[in-house]
């Protein structure tokens, strides 16, 4: 179906399918290859960015699935069925002539994989590089390289789509609510799920899905057809679950065009800055932490990427009570308790720790455990604990090390990092 389905990303019209290991558009002549089979249809080329890398690096070290149950796109799936019975929806994915996008799928072949459609596309920035160590033709669904700010498809052609825990990490989120709502058709359906009040931004997943997010950004650009939170018993990587199944607006009543490359930019320049501190040039990390910062306030606004500028001011700084009078006068009417504190100090400490400012990060570390046992947040107790293990391990403190990491291993038994460092140690 990709001949009939699948445009030019700059001008939406339509390819020479005729010549081979190539798409041409007929109207504008920009040209794509197909890579290991897929179509390469980003419109950035060269190296990887660090958001795309760090995303990378998560999936990588993984073994391709084989038979392996698809758990999250299984989930998703029944999730639809229950929206069906409880709000009269009519979504039939199975109908072979409806076309159905997976946005952000990753290398599993996406939550569209299992229906019958014959028209499913698996759009994802890394498809090319997935597919140097994962078989992606074993899905059944055509896998597109492209980004979600720039989808390949005409104007209101597309049934469903979905976003399985993706919207998140794309690196603009305005850019990518103005894409689905322009490919999809007027009685189309956007379907996601993603982590309700996540915890604090990384590189890969630099927005929140909030209250304020719901309430306002998202019903700029989408009628909420049905929703649910689905809370954790435990804090997680969020307090819950959010799904939500919308429909487009006729008219779009966003008005902050002007800020749709500055988002970009600032997440470039974050991590940039990021990626800088695993260099251990403190000038650079500096420079371009200070960049992020800059890219940040020339938006002019305030929401939640406060959130993240204060992490970019922490770690530019080299002083520890100065890192903690920071926390003190954090706005407590949206960051209100001392869990948000503790994942801050996480991402800090570990850049701390990455730039091998070891007298700097225990001191730091050690406050974080404190923090961690008085709210009795065994995660971060623990991480903590592993954190000091590192710093040990790294300076040649080996008895310390093993006992930092045997404390780590105590509160959390599942952490594999822990364990294979004391069986290393151990038998030194």
């Amino acid at each position: 179906m990709l001949k009939d389905d699948v445009v030019c990303p700059i001008c939406h019209l339509c390819f020479d399918f005729n010549i081979q290991d190539k798409l041409v558009c007929t109207n504008c002549g920009h040209n794509f290859n197909f890579i290991n089979g897929i179509p390469d249809l980003k419109l950035a080329n060269g190296e990887l960015s660090g958001k795309e890398q760090a995303e990378l690096e998560f999936w990588a070290p993984k073994t391709i699935p084989g038979e392996q149950v698809n758990l999250e796109a299984f989930y998703h799936c029944s999730l639809i069925e229950d929206y069906n019975k409880e709000n009269d929806l009519i979504i039939d994915f199975n109908n072979k002539d409806k076309m159905l996008l997976d946005l952000g799928a990753g290398p599993y072949g996406g939550s569209i994989t299992g229906y019958k459609s014959k028209r499913k596309y698996s759009i994802d920035n890394l498809a090319v590089e997935y597919s140097k160590y994962f078989n992606l033709k074993q899905f059944t669904t055509n896998y597109i390289a492209a980004s979600a700010e720039n989808l390949p498809f005409k104007d209101e052609s597309v049934d469903y789509i979905i976003a399985n825990n993706s919207l998140d990490h794309v690196s603009n989120i305005f850019k990518v609510f103005y894409e689905i709502s322009r490919v999809l058709k007027k009685d189309g359906l956007l379907l996601f799920l993603v982590y309700f009040n996540s915890m604090p931004f990384t590189e890969t997943e630099p927005f929140v899905f909030d209250n304020d997010f719901i309430h306002n950004d998202l019903k700029l650009f989408f009628n909420i057809k049905a929703q649910s939170i689905e809370l954790f018993q435990e804090k997680s990587y969020g307090d819950g679950l959010y799904h939500a199944i919308c429909s487009k607006k006729e008219h779009i009543t966003f008005k902050k065009a002007h800020l749709l490359d500055k988002y970009t930019t600032f997440i470039e320049s974050y991590c940039k800055a990021a990626k800088s501190y695993t260099d251990k040039d403190c000038k650079l990390s500096f420079k371009l932490t200070q960049e992020a910062i800059e890219n940040y306030l020339k938006m002019n606004i305030q929401d939640e990427y406060r959130l993240l500028l204060l992490k970019m001011k922490l770690i530019a700084l080299s002083n520890v009570d100065k890192i903690y009078q920071e926390f003190k006068i954090i706005d407590r009417n949206y960051y209100s308790n001392d869990i948000w504190i503790l994942e801050i100090a996480h991402k800090v400490s570990l850049d701390v720790l990455n730039a091998e400012k070891f007298d700097l990060a225990e001191e730091f570390i050690i406050n974080n455990l404190e923090l961690a046992r008085k709210t009795n947040y065994k995660y971060r107790e623990a991480t903590s604990l592993f954190f000091l293990g590192e710093i040990y391990r790294k300076t040649d403190n080996i008895e310390k090390a093993k006992e930092h990491y045997q404390k780590c291993l105590d509160i959390l038994p599942e952490h594999k990092l822990a364990k294979n460092y004391l069986d290393i140690l151990k038998n030194l």
